[in-house]
């Protein structure tokens, strides 16, 4: 829940919450009491909704966003979905994902931009990258490009994504029963 919160549009209702995470109702709302108490979330009632929005003191909400950057953010739920693609090299987040990765400020991102270097079979892609979207909340675009593009760039494209922030995304090595 607090990864939601953080990574989030701002502020939630108890009810969307509990959707997001798949919990019940009453257990989200003694969670967020718990939060509010120890000084993390706040909230306010808006007719008969409790709108929720992280509300920790610096350094403790950085703190808080890389943890939840690093055990649950794009990176991890990007990896973990497209291991199980075959025929993959490598795969980065770029944009304005990989910018906050490198403590580039601005705004939460709208979507998480993918680039894929190898030769996967796109259907499968396609299908783990929806996986990602729905876990993430977030639409996960994929873009492909060959190994040869990628290490020998020709386009304003590939030459920009090189320029600007990268987050490499680890691969499982055993998603699939053994990556190839």
């Amino acid at each position: 829940m607090l990864t939601r919160l953080l990574l989030g549009p701002g502020e939630e209702s108890i009810t969307d919450l509990s959707i997001a995470v798949n919990a019940y109702k009453n257990a989200v709302k003694h969670e967020v009491d718990r939060l509010e108490a120890a000084g993390l979330v706040s909230s306010r009632s808006v007719g008969r909704s409790r709108l929720v929005s992280v509300s920790a003191p610096e350094p403790v909400r950085s703190i808080l966003l890389d943890l939840v950057l690093h055990t649950f953010g794009p990176i991890r739920v990007v990896g973990e979905e497209l291991s199980t693609v075959d025929r993959i090299d490598a795969v980065f987040i770029y944009g304005s994902w990989a910018a906050r990765y490198a403590r580039e400020s601005g705004p939460p991102p709208d979507d998480i931009d993918v680039l894929v270097v190898g030769d996967p079979d796109r259907d499968d892609l396609f299908e783990a990258a929806g996986r990602a979207t729905t876990r993430l909340g977030k639409e996960v675009n994929v873009h492909v490009v060959s190994e040869a593009a990628w290490s020998h760039p020709k386009g304003e494209f590939l030459t920009s994504i090189k320029a600007r922030p990268l987050a490499s995304v680890p691969l499982l090595p055993d998603a699939r029963g053994g990556r190839s």
